[in-house]
């Protein structure tokens, strides 16, 4: 007893210094105790739930169907997926570690023999059975399986962040490519607009009005040709957009066809209760991740720690063989037990060095940690910001529209009694153009912002998921 007392406090003293305990960064108790965004303008309570499918707001079924097919086709996601079944298996190979193992073998032969009165040939053999089981006292092993499990957790974590991005991306590049389709018949129906003025001049030309000159059908022509080229480079900008969404899903380019049927109108998107900083920590997989790895930093400690301490195993052979120089055939049966100590007693420094780096190296994920939550604080902030701006913007340009529509009408039909200019009649409708333009990328821009909202928040929120509690447990 006096010989293994010692023995037994050294391994539960350095069994706490083997795990070292978790502190969160400060600038992670900072954004915990926030209690709202600065720049927020909407309810700060936690939704209950943002939807699994919120971009069905911005493209409504279409949309839907094209999120489905990048969650199935994407290439990136499936090597997102491999990835999480390579870290399940490292996790398993960890939790492996920590039990016994038992092998067995067997040896079978014949021996020829060289006195020629004896049988000329023995059967030998030799069947044996061993186990060997690590203590673990000082939690080496633990710490490797805790370790391997946070990383599994943080694989699983990155595939949701992944996803989180795609959608995000495919959302944005939907928008756009709606945004080019509206500008493309903007455009065109100018170019038509212009072609009809060309031919009223003209024909007022000929029945040689006096207000109208040849230059004035020419300035016409002229405006006719150059609203018209502007279209070509308009229809490949969409066609490049519909590739980079091909390309998202994993398809061949001009695989996608859209119609934008049920796309949304910016003016008619909800208001989204956006939480507290603190939900960030909770519904952002990219947070979630760092916080994973930080605490497999950890553990990698624990471990570095735990390599400077003994390890004790414990190993057992069951062995049964028939010997040639047995005349009598009998079997004889050996069992073995046995306990062995490793300790470290000069190695250069080595695992104390390792335990430096392994202290730097979580002193790091700390840092990663504290910035993820700061860079996913300052996102969401700025699609606040942007949310704001571009819904303020896209009322007046509704205004500006809705004034130069007007304009354009007035001018038209003077023109057409001959109470204006040429010059006046283009002018307005080269500002009609330029309002119809600007209309539509602030439409553009107020749903780029709603999805750059979703984005940030992380996409949905984890607190009504089953999943979220196991996972909340798996990090913790």
């Amino acid at each position: 007893m006096r010989t293994a007392l010692p023995l037994v406090l050294s391994a539960m003293l350095a069994g706490c210094v083997s795990n070292p305990e978790y502190n969160a960064p400060d600038l992670i108790e900072a954004v915990s105790a926030s209690d709202k965004f600065v720049r927020a303008v909407a309810p700060t309570e936690r939704p209950a739930d943002l939807g699994l499918r919120w971009w069905t707001t911005v493209g409504g079924s279409e949309l839907d169907e094209l999120v489905e097919a990048l969650l199935d086709g994407s290439p990136s996601l499936e090597a997102a997926r491999a990835r999480v079944a390579q870290s399940r298996a490292l996790s398993r190979q960890a939790l492996a570690n920590r039990l016994p193992s038992v092998s067995g073998s067997v040896d079978a032969g014949e021996l020829a023999l060289l006195d020629p009165i004896s049988t000329p040939f023995m059967q030998s053999s030799t069947y044996s059975l061993s186990a060997a089981w690590n203590l673990d006292i000082f939690g080496r092993l633990r710490a490797a399986e805790r370790a391997a499990r946070l990383r599994e957790t943080a694989s699983a974590l990155a595939e949701t962040d992944l996803q989180r991005s795609l959608i995000a991306e495919l959302c944005r590049a939907y928008v756009t490519a709606r945004a080019l389709k509206q500008r493309i018949e903007i455009t065109r129906g100018l170019a038509a607009s212009f072609e009809n003025t060309a031919t009223l001049t003209d024909d007022r030309y000929r029945l040689g009005s006096r207000t109208i000159g040849a230059l004035d059908v020419q300035i016409a022509r002229q405006n006719a040709y150059s609203a018209a080229a502007d279209v070509p480079a308009l229809e490949a900008n969409f066609l490049i957009q519909v590739q980079a969404i091909d390309a998202l899903l994993g398809r061949l380019p001009g695989t996608t066809q859209l119609s934008f049927d049920e796309a949304a109108s910016a003016a008619a998107l909800p208001d989204l209760s956006i939480g507290s900083p603190a939900d960030l920590l909770i519904s952002r997989p990219d947070v979630a991740v760092a916080e994973a790895q930080f605490r497999a930093g950890l553990a990698d400690l624990g471990v570095a720690r735990a390599d400077l301490l003994p390890s004790f195993t414990l190993t057992t052979a069951l062995t049964q063989s028939t010997s040639p120089a047995n005349v009598l055939g009998a079997q004889t049966l050996i069992a073995t037990y046995a306990g062995q100590i490793v300790a470290p007693i000069f190695e250069g420094g080595r695992r104390r060095a390792e335990v430096r780096r392994a202290k730097a190296a979580t002193e790091e994920l700390a840092a990663d940690f504290a910035a993820a939550a700061i860079s996913a604080l300052n996102e969401v902030e700025t699609a606040l910001v942007q949310q704001g701006s571009t819904a303020e913007e896209l009322t007046l340009r509704t205004a500006s529209l809705n004034a130069a529509v007007l304009s354009d009408q007035i001018a038209t039909e003077r023109y057409a009694a001959g109470q204006v200019s040429l010059i006046t009649l283009l002018e307005t409708r080269r500002s009609l153009d330029a309002a119809r333009q600007s209309a539509v990328s602030a439409e553009e821009a107020r749903l780029l912002a709603f999805v750059a909202l979703h984005e940030s928040l992380g996409g949905q929120w984890f607190a009504n998921d089953d999943s979220s509690q196991e996972r909340t447990d798996n990090v913790g």
